[in-house]
């Protein structure tokens, strides 16, 4: 008859206000409807098919006491009428799932607020993977605390690498995104990056600049760090991919603990995959106290591993032909 998401005000009736079709496929998609065993691409497409079938609202949830007489009311009017009222429409070329996975390695006082980051994305569907890599902080209660439902995998600590490729073995979306846990996206990023790979479908990725900023509490107090353009530009967060672009190169080489970006990246490069460079910033990334990469040498983030790997590569072929 319809299809709402609640909300709560806490006193006084219950009513049903406008809301969109984005806000209700996000909804329906971090409901356990898509934690079931065999949920996929088309329990994605089920919900997309049902948000555009019936009217839409959103649900103010007042006196529990008067909830029912709100509800046997809706029920009561009819379809027209019930579309009349509701402002949440049909779209008319269905967006393709993102899958995006945020790698954990203790970082759980970050989770919240990276999560946070992506649901202020005015896209949908996707589906949010967080992969703990063996953490020994409280990651567990930090999950449980967050608004909304999220995949969650734990293993031991085999480094972002195989903690990335984790989220490819496990996500269905069409398109991967990833997001470290200690950083951010613009907002409205999704919906550049993912209208930009629908604009052209020979493209396998495409990679804007990321900013990198001091980190606050507040995003608004964060100052940036030297300029976007200037910045490391292998970032995985500023990117968003094809499933496909991972058919042709290949998951993250796990043996590598720092540089898994920068060696992927040259793949591509080798393997001639089509990637689209943007002049936007795609990604904030923050630098504090607890980076990964922080006081290491050239050895130890592997920049001069991933140099030979390069070579190594280069002189196989030249062997072949």
């Amino acid at each position: 008859h319809a299809i709402a998401t609640p909300t709560f005000v806490g006193t006084g009736a219950t009513s049903f206000g406008s809301t969109t079709t984005v806000e209700l496929q996000r909804a329906a998609s971090f409901t356990t409807l898509s934690q079931l065993p065999g949920a996929g691409r088309n329990t994605h497409a089920f919900i997309e098919r049902l948000v555009a079938s019936v009217p839409g609202f959103t649900m103010r949830l007042g006196d529990r006491s008067l909830v029912p007489q709100a509800v046997e009311e809706l029920l009561g009017r009819s379809e027209a009428s019930l579309r009349v009222q509701s402002t949440a429409r049909v779209r008319q070329n269905p967006r393709p799932l993102v899958s995006v996975i945020v790698p954990v390695f203790n970082g759980t006082k970050f989770v919240e607020r990276c999560v946070r980051s992506i649901l202020m994305q005015d896209y949908a569907p996707i589906e949010i993977l967080i992969v703990d890599d063996g953490s020994s902080d409280d990651i567990v209660s930090a999950v449980r605390s967050l608004p909304v439902d999220v995949r969650f995998f734990r293993q031991t600590n085999g480094g972002p690498a195989s903690a990335r490729n984790r989220g490819l073995q496990e996500a269905v979306g069409e398109l991967i995104a990833f997001l470290d846990v200690d950083d951010y996206w613009p907002s409205n990023n999704m919906v550049l990056l993912a209208e930009r790979l629908a604009a052209d479908p020979t493209v396998q990725v495409v990679h804007g600049s990321a900013q990198v900023v001091r980190a606050a509490d507040k995003d608004a107090d964060e100052t940036y760090l030297g300029a976007a353009l200037e910045s490391f530009p292998f970032y995985l967060g500023a990117a968003m991919f094809r499933r496909t672009a991972f058919d042709a190169v290949g998951l993250f080489d796990p043996e590598l603990r720092f540089g898994e970006d920068t060696d992927w990246f040259h793949r591509a490069k080798e393997q001639r995959l089509l990637i689209e460079r943007l002049p936007e910033v795609t990604l904030y990334v923050r630098r504090h106290a607890d980076n990964m990469t922080r006081g290491k040498s050239m050895k130890e983030v592997s920049a001069l591993r991933v140099f030979k790997k390069v070579l190594d590569r280069g002189r196989a072929d030249r062997d072949s032909t």
